[in-house]
């Protein structure tokens, strides 16, 4: 069984390879432990996490003016004057480009809003399948809340403790799991291991009976791949080589920057 947390679902939101990473996901759907409190947190986030992305991205897109000295350069009138043309053709281009892409991600954001998007489409497969808390795990989760246990914080809102709860509840049974995560309150993460925080072990091992094989993983693309090699399913669409490592380096390199952006928007 799969925990994805909601933080990886939305870096699909935020990175350049995101697409790839779909077709796959709705394959695994079946084997994916989703709570609906985790849906929520995606489609409560989902928007300002794009447009923020975005914006950075369009960012650099400008052509910076600058002024030619022609007593410095050398150069004889009539080349200043065609360099200063060629520089002003070039800037209304760039400009030109920016603003296309810009209309491009409005239109994008609208539909990001609507949940009418590539990736909102993709992944309302795998959130339809959403699971809802019983009383006995809303109340478990507020104690843990109450204790300062993660994962989640004391003073936030109950959310983590919950969906924890819920896995922990579906764990039953099972002799191995996954947890793909970037927050430290699951995952501490050293080189390329990530490992479970201790007291979510216990609890695990606790309710189990006997403690199963938990695989952790902080990005999305790798823990999908092990969980394939692992279980011996088929490969399907998920991508190989060169394109996997691509994406899961653009995973990690979202890592901090994602992290620090969803924080930002809950403190708002």
């Amino acid at each position: 069984m799969l925990f994805i947390d909601a933080n990886q679902y939305l870096q699909l939101y935020q990175t350049v390879t995101g697409r790839k990473l779909l077709a796959p996901l709705r394959e695994q759907q079946g084997h994916v432990f989703i709570t609906t409190q985790i849906v929520n947190e995606v489609h409560r986030n989902k928007l300002e996490i794009a447009s923020r992305f975005l914006q950075g991205q369009l960012q650099p897109l400008c052509l910076r003016a600058m002024g030619l000295p022609d007593h410095l350069f050398g150069i004889d009138e009539r080349t200043l004057t065609e360099v200063r043309r060629r520089m002003a053709s070039l800037s209304d281009d760039v400009t030109k480009l920016k603003n296309e892409l810009e209309r491009l991600a409005t239109e994008t954001l609208g539909r990001i809003s609507r949940s009418e998007d590539e990736v909102s489409v993709a992944l309302e497969e795998v959130f339809r399948r959403a699971v809802q808390p019983t009383h006995e795990e809303l109340e478990r989760a507020r104690v843990r809340r109450e204790l300062g246990n993660p994962p989640g914080k004391k003073g936030d809102p109950l959310g983590d403790q919950l969906s924890w709860e819920q896995f922990v509840s579906h764990a039953i049974g099972r002799p191995k799991l996954w947890v793909i995560s970037n927050d430290s309150d699951y995952l501490t993460t050293f080189g390329q291991t990530s490992f479970l925080n201790p007291l979510l072990l216990l609890d695990l091992q606790f309710v189990c009976g006997t403690l199963p094989e938990v695989y952790c993983f902080n990005n999305l693309m790798k823990g999908l791949e092990h969980f394939v090699h692992e279980s011996g399913l088929p490969r399907g669409s998920l991508p190989t080589g060169a394109e996997a490592a691509q994406i899961e380096e653009d995973f990690l390199a979202n890592y901090y920057c994602g992290n620090l952006v969803l924080s930002r928007i809950q403190g708002d």
